[in-house]
């Protein structure tokens, strides 16, 4: 029975996981912030200032400059110099192929940009551009020079440098006046991507790397709890395919808080000869491009405890793809892979499940003849495990093995971003999203139907220990998981129904090796 209850500990364990993803991540997958209202009063700023300014202004009247990118499109309104739009052409907001390109920025009384000064900020500042539009492709790079003066008198000069082939661009300030503060802060706004499409697993926080330490708040945190923070490498908001951030040429001290009910992130530069400036970077979390920017920005990218076994798969996962062409097929033969390499894991396990189902009746008479002393039960059974050579707890360190794996292949798979939008095959069109047959109007999850059906037959198969109590809890369990799987990423059931697949031809030739 020890060892019945240790594969149960292990289901419950991986249980416990999903359940914390569930019922903890999914509290902030779908919670707005509270809508400003109506005609709301401008946020109040960062630092005490004048009640005109704040960080939030109205819209702007003239046009707005657009720049454009091999990879990005953005346009930056005359008033504030503040971002607008910023779309990734390289990305749609949907998988249908008519779907818009990406939208990054969130609509609000706050946008991305905007410059935090001692008297307030430059939101509502008039800007003079030196020209309408850029366009930019491959090596090329360019600029664009807005020129502006702020009601107490300091002109203020905000160069944006973009690159034709990249997600990171530049922002340099230039102040003049009599006063200029010994610091500017460039506020960030949260992102506006596939939270919809991602479900329950498209949560949003705000991020920052200071002195080497990655913190983290959800949305619904930074409404209630502002955080200070010091030695800033880089800051901002990121959710599950793509991220905004802003980088210093220094560590940096910054804040992320929520005026008016708009969480934003503001990170600080020192005004040196009146000149500050920042890196920007507005793109997917594609690990290579993170590691190409430098930084530690690839640590947005969060595989979890076990990412030194997350990171080899997911390279082993596109060095698939790159053969397949599809990446349901290289979940399917990356499986395989791996249960092949934990085949002698497998065996183990099954193997001292069976020995333990053979002792099983004598096991149940000494409970009996024992049950009112449990110092001479033990003594009787660790004699019968000597007596056949059997160790309860031989089936631990298998299983204990296994589990990071597991562990590291399922976070790769929720946040590859080469899975999103992936097609695999028929109805499955997006490996990202939970997968929905649609049939007289009715989505069906076939995926997590078969993933079920396979858990019922793997349990079917293995061999029966300990009480009956134990035995319906263990055939409870697929009910459970295919519940819990119905809203999960498609390339998450798949792996998990080829797992089960796998494991049950295993058993199926383990048994009949047995009783050959």
């Amino acid at each position: 029975m020890e060892q019945r209850r240790l594969v149960l500990a292990f289901g419950l364990s991986l249980l416990a996981l999903f359940l914390y993803q569930e019922l903890v991540l999914r509290r902030y997958a779908h919670r707005p912030a509270p809508a400003p209202p109506p005609q709301a009063a401008p946020a109040p700023p960062l630092a005490p200032p004048p009640p005109a300014s704040g960080l939030a202004a109205p819209a702007a009247e003239r046009p707005p400059i657009s720049v454009e990118t091999d990879v990005a499109r953005l346009a930056i309104t005359p008033l504030g110099g503040r971002l607008v739009s910023l779309e990734l052409t390289r990305f749609r907001q949907t998988v249908q192929p008519e779907s818009p390109p990406l939208e990054l920025v969130k609509p609000g009384p706050i946008l991305p940009l905007t410059l935090a000064l001692d008297d307030g900020s430059d939101a509502s500042v008039p800007y003079v551009a030196d020209r309408a539009a850029l366009g930019l492709h491959g090596g090329e790079s360019g600029a664009i020079v807005l020129a502006g003066e702020t009601g107490g008198g300091m002109h203020i000069e905000k160069t944006y440098r973009f690159r034709g082939d990249g997600y990171v661009f530049g922002l340099d300030v230039r102040l003049a006046g009599p006063h200029l503060p010994a610091r500017v802060g460039v506020v960030l706004t949260p992102v506006a991507t596939d939270t919809v499409e991602a479900g329950r697993f498209g949560r949003e926080v705000g991020l920052v790397l200071a002195n080497g330490h990655l913190t983290e708040k959800t949305l619904p945190d930074l409404l209630k709890q502002p955080l200070r923070f010091d030695g800033a490498a880089w800051a901002g908001f990121a959710a599950q395919y793509f991220a905004v951030v802003a980088l210093p040429p220094q560590a940096a001290p910054g804040e992320m808080t929520a005026p008016d009910a708009t969480p934003i992130v503001r990170v600080e530069a020192p005004v040196i000869d009146g000149r500050a400036s920042f890196e920007i970077f507005a793109g997917p979390k594609e690990r290579d491009l993170l590691m190409a920017v430098g930084h530690d920005l690839d640590r947005t990218l969060d595989f979890g405890w076990f990412w030194f076994i997350a990171i080899p798969l997911l390279w082993a996962l596109r060095g698939l793809h790159a053969v397949t062409g599809n990446y349901g097929v290289a979940i399917i033969l990356l499986t395989a892979v791996i249960k092949l390499a934990t085949t002698p894991l497998t065996r183990s396990t099954f193997r001292n499940m069976r020995e333990m189902q053979k002792i099983q009746p004598q096991m149940a008479k000494l409970r009996e003849r024992y049950k009112d002393d449990q110092v001479a039960l033990q003594r009787e059974l660790m004699e019968l495990y000597k007596r056949h050579r059997v160790n309860p707890f031989s089936g631990c360190l298998p299983m204990l093995l296994q589990l990071p794996i597991f562990v590291g292949l399922y976070n790769t798979l929720l946040h590859a971003i080469e899975l999103r939008h992936a097609p695999f095959v028929l109805w499955i069109n997006d490996l990202s999203a939970p997968d929905r047959l649609v049939v007289g109007g009715i989505g069906i999850p076939v995926l997590t139907l078969l993933m079920g059906a396979s858990m019922f037959v793997q349990q079917w198969l293995s061999p029966q220990q300990g009480d009956p109590t134990q035995q319906r809890m263990m055939m409870f369990m697929p009910l459970v998981f295919t519940f819990m799987f119905i809203n999960f990423p498609a390339g998450l059931v798949l792996y998990w129904l080829v797992n089960n697949v796998l494991t049950i031809a295993q058993q199926y030739g383990m048994t009949r090796s047995v009783k050959s």
